[in-house]
């Protein structure tokens, strides 16, 4: 609608895994991966990459849709120990429901993540021994951390019930009303009221039993890229 074209676009986001790989990816748009927020000087040498591009590929899609990243950038030197939104598959070594942490293994070179409960899809529950894919990141405290983007398991643990049966027995009162409610941070929030994206189920089957139509209470959960810490419980 602004007769901008995807090719001469250039996208910052901080999620590799979802934003930058799917723009990149499906539109043809040049992102750039700020693992943690944009600074000068992302902006700075991704203007240039972004520039060279252009020039070499004559603004093509196929060759300006791609994710430029720190290391690319030549920000960040294969000594440094950077090890940031890297999309991994891997296996849970340990998990404890109890404690709600364990470690993850990727599969590729043996290294090891922390993995907090917060960072596991909704819907999915982790074990010890499970086949997963995950985004390498660092958490609060400055470990290598994973976030759980999907399970590699042939069959996916079975749900506990029908989402439409899960529902609170006790909302029977005559002055209440009941709706699914889908939580979701500012940014999107924005998106989604304004028509510019639909509900996504990114990953996670919380709506696969909603019928087309049906109206969700829509909840802003106020949190930007500085939110990444483990929540906690006041």
């Amino acid at each position: 609608e602004t007769g901008v074209d995807y090719s001469d676009m250039l996208f910052f986001d901080d999620d590799a895994w979802m934003n930058c790989r799917e723009v990149s990816q499906e539109l043809g748009v040049c992102c750039c991966h700020t693992p943690r927020g944009l600074t000068r000087g992302i902006f700075d040498a991704a203007m240039v990459a972004y520039s060279e591009l252009k020039r070499k590929g004559d603004g093509k899609s196929h060759i300006m849709g791609q994710t430029l990243t720190p290391r690319s950038l030549g920000l960040i030197s294969d000594d440094d120990d950077e090890d940031e939104g890297r999309v991994v598959k891997g296996f849970v070594k340990f998990y404890s429901p109890a404690k709600r942490f364990g470690f993850v293994r990727d599969d590729a070179d043996g290294r090891e993540y922390f993995l907090h409960e917060s960072k596991v899809p909704q819907g999915l529950s982790v074990r010890t021994g499970m086949k997963l894919e995950f985004m390498t990141l660092k958490d609060n405290k400055g470990r290598a951390a994973a976030a759980v983007t999907r399970s590699l398991e042939k069959t996916s643990p079975k749900r506990s019930g029908n989402i439409q049966n899960n529902r609170d027995n006790d909302h029977n009162a005559k002055d209440t009303v009941e709706m699914l409610c889908f939580s979701m941070s500012q940014p999107f929030t924005a998106l989604l009221l304004n028509g510019i994206k639909t509900i996504e189920t990114r990953n996670n089957p919380m709506f696969m039993d909603v019928k087309p139509g049906t109206k969700i209470l829509l909840h802003c959960g106020m949190r930007d890229w500085k939110d990444l810490d483990d929540p906690v419980t006041q």
